[in-house]
């Protein structure tokens, strides 16, 4: 029997993840959707699926990405004719990282979700009861909870996996950033260095590197689309919302500190700062942040850089 043409979620993962390289990273288009074409037949055949030359196919792709890309930029650009799973695995990508990463690389990822304040992976999810629990109590099924804290760390007894959603407003924490500030120093040659990113004009079209350098400061423009991607990227993926303000370690010769200031609407702020101590995910902040802040290594300010990619 041949297998019906609905999209499962690794498949749409796979496609998402395409998009991005396409939108962001300037990969071909036609050459992804060969190639994903070719990825995802030869994957359903694995799986002993039988296909048809339809299946999967290069033109049905293109249509798929550009529908799937009319919902990613907020109809910016793609074709408005949006299937149910579009918006679905967009939520999935933003809101449930763990899970995105697992259905991308077919269930062979553990789905565990490390602590975003002391970084134990000693987590597991909280369940809650089902409204067929209640009404039956000889009944023991229980499923995910769907809102607030989604998982409990053993090791810090910490609730964690909230949306990252205002409670007070009920916005999304990503939209509410207007600008970013970067800085990390050391003392044992008294350096600095500070980047703050922001949102440019759309016709500015800004490459991983592309900086305004000036002193010790660098002001790095980004897109709409690729501050939309930041933002949202730092509280899926990053858990801003959910770390410690302040992470302090033992005090040292060649002190390290540094501090991450994300300005939001009408004036407020928020301030996240260490010294000598990093937070449980740095490394993600700093696969995130890196690319635009690379800078050539003769110019001032790379060693700090390097400091801070590999705490």
């Amino acid at each position: 029997m041949v297998r019906k043409n609905l999209w499962d979620r690794h498949e749409q993962a796979v496609l998402l993840v395409a998009l991005q390289e396409v939108l962001y990273n300037n990969c071909d288009r036609e050459k992804m959707i060969v190639d994903i074409s070719r990825q995802l037949r030869q994957r359903a055949i694995a799986n002993g699926d039988k296909i048809d030359d339809k299946f999967r196919n290069e033109t049905g792709i293109r249509l798929q990405m550009l529908s799937l890309e009319h919902i990613f930029t907020n109809g910016k650009s793609g074709i408005n004719k949006p299937n149910k799973w579009n918006s679905e695995i967009i939520h999935i990508y933003r809101d449930d990282w763990p899970y995105f990463q697992y259905v991308l690389h077919d269930g062979t990822t553990p789905l565990v979700e490390p602590c975003p304040r002391c970084g134990g992976t000693h987590t597991a999810p909280i369940h809650q009861e089902t409204k067929e629990q209640g009404k039956n109590k000889k009944s023991s099924v229980s499923m995910p909870a769907l809102q607030g804290p989604r998982y409990h760390c053993y090791d810090c007894h910490y609730d964690f996996g909230s949306a990252p959603v205002d409670p007070a407003t009920g916005k999304a924490y990503a939209d509410m950033v207007t600008e970013m500030t970067y800085t990390i120093e050391t003392n044992d040659e008294d350096t600095s260095q500070t980047y703050t990113f922001r949102k440019a004009p759309a016709h500015i079209a800004t490459q991983p590197g592309t900086t305004l350098a000036e002193a010790n400061a660098t002001t790095i423009p980004l897109t709409p689309a690729q501050w939309q991607t930041l933002t949202h990227t730092l509280y899926s993926k990053v858990r801003l919302h959910e770390w410690n303000q302040t992470t302090l370690g033992s005090p040292g010769q060649n002190d390290v500190t540094w501090a991450l200031k994300i300005m939001q609407n009408k004036g407020k702020y928020v301030v996240y700062r260490g010294t000598n101590a990093f937070p449980s995910l740095w490394k993600d902040l700093m696969q995130v942040l890196m690319p635009w802040m690379r800078m050539k290594k003769d110019e001032p300010g790379e060693k700090l850089v390097a400091e801070g990619e590999r705490k």
